[in-house]
């Protein structure tokens, strides 16, 4: 069974994902890669994919929010309870898009988690310690005349003294949200739309949609620096976005690609930006997220191969970890279930994997999912039983 795993979070030696193959939130040791899942959801069954997006962990708290799904999870690790929050009834009065990305960027602010919508037209805020939500409006006015198909705010959003700044896609303008107040308005910054935005205690860097420039935006003097070009050989998709996301650490920024060929690291001093890694193509998606991993270090997911590549801000070293099956899965899934839904959805779920299925039903410790040699075993066999 090929599991891939999705959106990641990462404190001390260990990280919580959601897997797109099942339904539930794993934990990974980073010192041994050993993964087990902690907790499945009820509504959904295994295959049923794309429901989770981005989640983050507080405290003893792990909060996922939804993909496509209907719910909001809440899990504490200490109790090892489970709570979960419907938003299909508030969302029915916002006439969401048909297959919008509902939630795609998260932090954390004190006692609270919060979740920005990119379809989904407002803020979560998640209080951990009372374990209760509140929805904050976000109204965009002409929202149906925003040029595109993926959502309204953007995959990004940057804390400065205070301030949320969360783009608006296809747009030169940005939500400005106020954590204490509660208050947002919307303001233009820079010349260009960008889909991500970064930055340190006083600069956001504003990352162009697609092709383009860098540009600095200084949130106490409300101007923007000269801007800053991209090496002569960095390249990417024409019709898809270039950047998964961009991030503040060691006085650096680093640029991480989706679509795009370089892994890149913008001084902001100096303005030098210099190529950390180098793609041989373009039109396979890189990364997923990206986060800090500690004082000296950030880490980027790269989801088709279920790894985890850990940068040196220093050196420049990356080390890589691939995460195999959780170990724990038939506590969760029956032999039958899973023989059942294989049976159904084989032709359709191309990442099954023989080799990992079996070690499944031999409750074997599953292998690492990045080998190229068995990446379609499993439909291959499936086509030849069919077909004979």
């Amino acid at each position: 069974m090929g599991i891939r795993f999705s959106f990641m979070a990462i404190e001390n030696s260990k990280a919580w994902l959601v897997p797109t193959g099942i339904s539930g939130i794993v934990e990974v040791d980073l010192c041994t890669c050993k993964s087990k899942l902690l907790t499945g959801f009820d509504e959904y069954k295994i295959f049923d994919t794309l429901k989770l997006g981005t989640l983050q962990k507080k405290d003893n708290y792990i909060a996922a929010a939804p993909l496509h799904g209907e719910f909001i999870y809440l899990f504490n690790t200490t109790m090892n309870q489970l709570e979960k929050f419907s938003i299909a009834d508030y969302e029915k009065n916002k006439n969401p898009k048909k297959d919008e990305i509902k939630f795609w960027s998260s932090f954390c602010r004190d006692k609270y988690i919060y979740f920005v919508g990119e379809g989904y037209p407002g803020i979560i805020k998640i209080n951990t310690e009372e374990e209760q939500i509140k929805i904050i409006d976000i109204n965009i006015e002409n929202r149906n005349q925003l040029e595109n198909t993926c959502g309204i705010l953007g995959r990004s959003a940057s804390i400065i003294a205070g301030n949320v700044y969360i783009p608006l896609q296809n747009s030169k303008e940005f939500v400005v949200f106020n954590l204490e107040r509660e208050e947002y308005e919307i303001q233009k910054i820079g010349n260009h739309c960008c889909v991500a935005a970064c930055c340190d205690r006083q600069n956001l860097c504003l990352m162009p949609m697609k092709n383009g420039v860098i540009e600095i935006f200084d949130t106490d003097k409300q101007t923007v620096r000269k801007p800053v070009k991209f090496p002569r050989d960095f390249t990417g998709e024409r019709e898809e976005r270039w950047y998964c996301t961009a991030l503040c650490h060691c006085g650096y920024i680093w640029i991480l690609p989706w679509k795009s060929n370089m892994i890149l690291r913008l001084d902001l001093q100096t303005e030098e930006m210099i190529c950390v890694k180098n793609f041989d193509e373009t039109d396979n998606i890189k990364y997923l997220n990206a986060g800090i991993y500690d004082k000296n270090k950030i880490w980027a997911f790269y989801q088709s191969e279920n790894r985890l590549d850990i940068i040196d801000c220093r050196s420049l070293q990356i080390e890589s970890k691939c995460f195999p099956l959780p170990y724990n899965l038939g506590d969760f899934i029956s032999r039958e279930e899973i023989l059942e839904c294989c049976r159904h959805q084989g032709m359709k779920e191309e990442y099954l994997d023989v080799k990992d299925y079996i070690s499944f039903i031999c409750q074997e410790k599953g292998p690492s999912l990045n080998c190229k040699e068995t990446e379609y075993t499993g439909i291959k066999i499936w086509n030849k039983i069919k077909n004979a």
